[in-house]
């Protein structure tokens, strides 16, 4: 199941922000949300925001994230392997 989210509005930097402004958006939501006993629920925003530093500091994933909208996130490593190896003879005709 896909939930799509904006990870540029969760770290809350435009789309063509830096690695350093990603960056410095991470810092800056953590220190917001970081869980405390005084904020009961700011663990899972935490977790949205690392998520969205995951995937938004990685240039591959960031990419397809750019492209599709949304990353796949697998529990079963043979149903990734199976995508991989179906994007692997996809890109092979898209070359031809």
């Amino acid at each position: 199941m896909n939930t799509k989210k904006d990870y540029y509005e969760i770290l809350g930097v435009p789309q063509n922000a830096t690695q350093c402004e990603i960056r410095t958006a991470l810092r800056m939501q953590l220190r917001k949300y970081y869980p405390s006993i005084t904020q009961p629920g700011t663990g899972k925003k935490v977790k949205e925001i690392t998520e969205a530093y995951q995937v938004l500091s990685n240039p591959k994933k960031r990419s397809d994230y750019d492209q599709f909208g949304y990353i796949e996130h697998f529990d079963d490593e043979k149903e990734k392997e199976r995508l991989d190896l179906f994007n692997e003879i996809v890109s092979a005709f898209k070359l031809s």
